[in-house]
């Protein structure tokens, strides 16, 4: 790996598994050369112009993160004991704060100076850090400490919590802060002075997480399913009582509405989806609470302005108001279990069953007939498999693969326009067209296909031993036996090939200059023009090879 600072004169820095090096840009001169035997280099992170912090594993301390000044070499080891990323470290150009067990250890980067800072008798759980050069951290215990970073001592402890503090967030003007613990509390407090702005305890306060939402507020989830919304300032807005068991997803929606919906694995399932106003107090079970599928819900769209369409494992789908949450229509003779939904030109709606028989559905939410009458008004059938893909092309048109076909259709005549051989590998190009890479007879070919005018413009015969094919914008990468080559799909023609090394699951990958190969014991990289820009034997080891990444 590689990273550049930005000195006056720049420094490239290249690390691997048991060293490092930089070099001066613009000099070309060997600025500091840095191993560390018996340790394998898992991170590097760039401080500042002048020093990196190197997360190692494997030493007798077993992790550690190593602080190397680029002018001279390593200063300082810390240890840690979170592999490998260093999640309990916070790291910043002045200094490096670190939990290890209740205490908090502080280190400035470019000198020998380092704090322990002593206050917790429990595990440190988690720090923040504040403006003003602060910290607040807190641990399995009722109370949370305010710490000077310039001096490493206490500036506050905040007590508040009956029981064990849970975790903590920063507001947004860096001064404010929520706490919440074993004691089903939630508390605010003012950073400025260490004291408790409110309490706030009742329904929905025995809290699982805080998340942020885009307009700014707050949602609290808890597993008792009581959601609560909180404003930007951590003031409380409206408590969201009406899941049976904590929320696993939501969404705003327009007219400032919130809505969630349940995992719904409990034995009692909630299989509702809810809609709150963000802007009202009063709530009691959910300000349009849909309430009216008997299994798990799978997915919520937008069919228009006004509705919004539910799928679920009942095997139905239900419209709803968007406005109120009523009730517009019910969709109750889906064959199959429904695996997708697409809304499509005209308020029409596209479902289809991915597992044999695979079948694509095409409703009309405006027919007016009762639920149990209600039908697809055309049924698209043509794949022998699973459905592996469907998506929304122009003018009205679907397209859909399964594992022997690509299929165009079209929602208007509501018929079959084109179909495809289906490839074991494709890449739509940004023209809209496909590249489509193929078994044909012995051999194989890739095609560049329209499918929208069903017109193929290139064919590429790529050879009998083809082990892997990769398109990019203007061009395809085919590994073929041990022969790798570059393919024009405008020209149908080859650019360059090159003889290299194959394996058992090698895998091409476009890079913007060039393509990388990913072999069983080895990684290249191949320029647009045929030159072998680098190589790197690599372990088959699963982690490493994520680490390469």
């Amino acid at each position: 790996n590689f990273s550049l600072s930005n000195g006056a004169d720049a420094i490239v820095l290249a690390w691997g598994a048991h060293g490092l090096v930089a070099v001066g840009s613009g000099t070309g001169r060997l600025v500091l050369h840095q191993e560390w035997p018996g340790e394998t280099a898992r991170k590097v992170q760039l401080l500042d112009d002048e020093s990196v912090l190197v997360f190692l594993e494997g030493g007798d301390d077993g992790y550690r993160a190593l602080l190397v000044d680029l002018n001279k070499g390593a200063t300082l080891s810390l240890p840690h004991d979170e592999y490998p990323s260093g999640q309990r470290l916070k790291v910043t150009s002045r200094f490096v704060l670190a939990r290890r067990g209740g205490d908090l250890h502080l280190w400035e980067p470019h000198g020998a100076h380092h704090v322990v800072m002593r206050g917790h008798q429990k595990a440190v759980r988690g720090v923040a850090l504040v403006s003003n050069n602060r910290a607040l951290s807190w641990a399995g215990e009722p109370r949370l400490i305010l710490w000077n970073l310039s001096s490493g001592l206490q500036l506050a402890t905040l007590d508040g919590h009956e029981g064990k503090v849970r975790d903590a967030i920063l507001l947004e003007d860096g001064e404010l802060a929520l706490s919440w613990g074993d004691d089903q509390a939630v508390i605010l407090w003012s950073l400025e002075d260490a004291e408790v702005v409110r309490r706030t305890t009742g329904p929905g306060c025995d809290v699982s997480a805080f998340h942020r939402l885009d307009n700014g507020l707050l949602l609290s989830t808890s597993q008792s399913g009581t959601c609560r919304l909180w404003g930007r300032k951590g003031e409380p807005i409206a408590v969201l009582q009406g899941h049976t068991e904590e929320i696993e997803g939501w969404a705003l929606v327009p007219g400032d509405r919130l809505a969630t919906y349940s995992a719904g694995w409990a034995s009692e399932a909630d299989t509702t989806v809810r809609v709150w106003s963000t802007v009202r107090r009063a709530y009691s079970d959910g300000e349009a609470g849909l309430t009216r599928h008997t299994g798990r819900v799978l997915d919520v769209v937008n069919l228009n302005e006004d509705t919004v369409v539910s799928t679920s494992a009942d095997q139905t789908l239900r419209l709803w108001s968007r406005e109120d949450g009523r009730p517009l229509g019910l969709f109750a003779n889906h064959l199959g279990d429904i695996d997708g939904i697409l809304p499509v030109d005209g308020d029409g709606l596209l479902t289809w069953t991915a597992s044999r028989p695979a079948r694509l559905y095409l409703w009309d939410p405006t027919a007016a007939c009762a639920p149990s009458d209600r039908k697809p008004v055309a049924v698209f059938k043509g794949h022998a498999g699973n459905l592996r893909h469907v998506e929304k092309l122009a003018n009205g048109t679907i397209l859909s693969e399964g594992p022997k076909r690509f299929i165009v259709w079209s929602v208007e005549s509501r018929k079959e326009l084109a179909r495809f051989p289906a490839p074991i590998g494709r890449k739509r190009l940004s023209s809209g067209e496909w590249v489509v890479h193929r078994p044909i007879d012995d051999s194989h070919q890739l095609a560049v296909w329209n499918p929208l005018t069903n017109v193929v413009s290139a064919t590429m015969e790529v050879g009998d031993a083809v082990k892997t094919a990769v398109a990019d914008d203007d061009c395809v990468y085919v590994l073929n036996g041990s022969e790798l080559s570059m393919w024009d799909t405008g020209s149908s023609k080859v650019r360059w090939s090159v003889e290299t090394h194959t394996g058992e699951w090698p895998r091409l990958t476009p890079l913007p200059w060039g393509v990388l190969l990913e072999l069983d014991d080895r990684y290249e990289v191949w320029s647009r023009e045929g030159a072998r820009l680098w190589e790197n034997p690599t372990s088959t080891d699963d982690m490493d090879r994520e680490s390469a990444w």
